[in-house]
């Protein structure tokens, strides 16, 4: 009997989920399905990756929809807001600039965009209220931002126990049965892994989603385990860290002439935004002991003066080898810690939907356009590298001569780093008018290599950044060269790796 009141409490649950997720339950199986071809295929190339990356961000995006019109009055014509996310995947499948090769830009483009949508689904429900000071509605707020986290939080453990129950079971069966080395052991393993994180997971969420119109408006909806997390585990440690900031950049300034370590910017950023996470689940718990709203008050203040040591360490290494991606990425971070600390600072609202809203914004802001993440990098390192190749006297008239006499160690290394981060996007697509024949017969010769080598049937991937790369250094005669002492070969180590130290 109880086996069967729990089979229609799991049919209430999906009848339930798909009256009101129905687009959104269908891609998630259209997801798994696609998944389970490319195990079996054991290919990941032609129209599968562009295809999951658009199914993929058009999910969020949609869900994010349907919250919204959620908490909109009863209305006929709500629905037609969903057609903005299909619309929007349908253009996604054609913007993405995936190419069929390992291409970085195609890979950032997507996350941004996934980050983008998986922050606005924390703000969806209430995005009137951002902008309207007729209600104070911060306790709502808090609440459904708690109760999404731990949705999130649950469903993640939901998918890893069956994942992992899952795993051990087929491992007994493997090894009882005697099946090692067959279908079973091949790819047994990966079909229960999409099974648990591409399926179970995230139904689990969908089907526990919270309602916004059920939210508590009055009363915070505290959780023991949250507030343990705040109160002795968040912020000591974010105490713990800003001690460490702050005690490095005394010793930046008592030592002016040196450069800061690179990795403090990203340290910065980090620390920061693990301690806005905190802040934002904070706020149920504010009653609990003076501490939290001391912590509160101040937390905001204390992450700026540590903003311009970010900007000040990442300003040495823009003035000295230019703008990369890495280095944007700092820059709009950096923006970001200063709009939201000074809006937590100065504001009286203190709304806690200001920091997704935010993010999601620059996410899909810096995706597009001649100021975004890709084509500002890229131009002002194309520019540097024409301006070192004609310094160089590699680059005469337009043509490319390669060099016969020996440059400036310093120029050398600048001019391969450059291209090497160039040819990241696209394979070299930025220079390729210069480079045109070395290029075309690179790509010959690997494919000929790709035809004639164990390929597994797979489609030709095209050619590698790094392969390229290296014909085109090898076209201008440049090649790695390091001066002899440790410091500057370290330096020189962490240019053409693109790592800012």
């Amino acid at each position: 009997m109880k086996i069967f009141v729990q089979f229609e409490d799991i049919k209430n649950s999906f009848r339930k989920l798909l009256k009101r997720f129905p687009l959104e339950t269908v891609m998630i199986i259209i997801i798994t399905s696609i998944i389970f071809f490319v195990i079996h295929k054991e290919d990941f190339s032609g129209w599968i990756p562009r295809t999951l990356y658009t199914l993929a961000t058009t999910f969020f995006f949609l869900l994010g929809t349907t919250l919204y019109v959620e908490s909109r009055k009863s209305d006929r014509w709500n629905y037609l807001f969903l057609l903005l996310p299909i619309t929007y995947g349908v253009v996604f499948y054609f913007m993405n600039p995936y190419t069929g090769q390992d291409d970085l830009k195609a890979i950032v483009f997507f996350l941004l965009h996934l980050f983008g949508f998986g922050f606005a689904i924390l703000f969806a429900p209430y995005l009137k209220n951002i902008f309207s000071t007729k209600k104070d509605t911060s306790i709502e707020h808090a609440n459904y931002f708690t109760l999404v986290s731990w949705t999130k939080i649950m469903s993640g453990i939901v998918g890893g126990s069956v994942l992992l129950l899952g795993f051990i079971a087929i491992g007994s069966v493997v090894e009882l049965f005697d099946l090692s080395g067959t279908f079973f052991r091949e790819k047994i393993y990966a079909y229960w892994a999409t099974i648990a994180l591409s399926l179970v997971a995230p139904l689990y969420a969908l089907i526990h989603f919270p309602i916004p119109k059920e939210i508590k408006q009055d009363s915070y909806d505290t959780n023991r385990f949250f507030s343990f997390l705040v109160r002795f585990v968040g912020i000591p440690f974010i105490l713990v860290y800003f001690i460490i900031l702050y005690t490095y950049s005394i010793r930046v300034l008592m030592n002016f002439h040196d450069w800061p370590n690179g990795i403090i910017s990203w340290l910065v950023i980090g620390f920061s935004i693990f301690g806005y996470l905190v802040y934002i689940f904070s706020e149920s718990y504010v009653g609990e002991g003076k501490f939290l709203r001391v912590f509160r008050k101040y937390f905001p203040f204390a992450v700026l003066p540590q903003i311009l040591m970010l900007f000040y360490a990442i300003y040495l290494r823009i003035a000295q080898y230019d703008l990369t991606m890495n280095r944007y990425f700092v820059i709009v971070f950096g923006v970001w810690l200063t709009i939201i600390s000074l809006y937590y600072t100065i504001s009286k609202r203190k709304l806690i939907l200001f920091i997704p809203a935010t993010l999601t914004l620059i996410s899909i802001g810096i995706s597009v356009g001649p100021w975004g993440v890709f084509s500002l990098p890229l131009d002002r390192q194309y520019e540097r590298f024409i301006s070192n190749i004609e310094k160089a006297g590699i680059l005469q008239n337009g043509k490319i001569h390669p060099l016969v006499k020996t440059i400036d160690v310093n120029l050398e290394n600048e001019i391969i780093s450059e291209v090497r981060y160039i040819c990241e996007y696209r394979t070299c697509e930025k220079i390729r008018p210069l480079f045109e024949q070395v290029l075309t017969a690179a790509e010959e010769e690997n494919k000929k290599q790709w035809d004639t080598s164990s390929s597994f049937g797979r489609d030709y991937s095209g050619l590698s950044a790094w392969t390229a790369a290296t014909a085109i250094n090898k076209t201008m005669g440049v090649q790695q060269r390091y001066e002899n002492d440790y410091m500057t070969y370290q330096k020189y180590i962490h240019v053409s790796t693109g790592y800012d130290e």
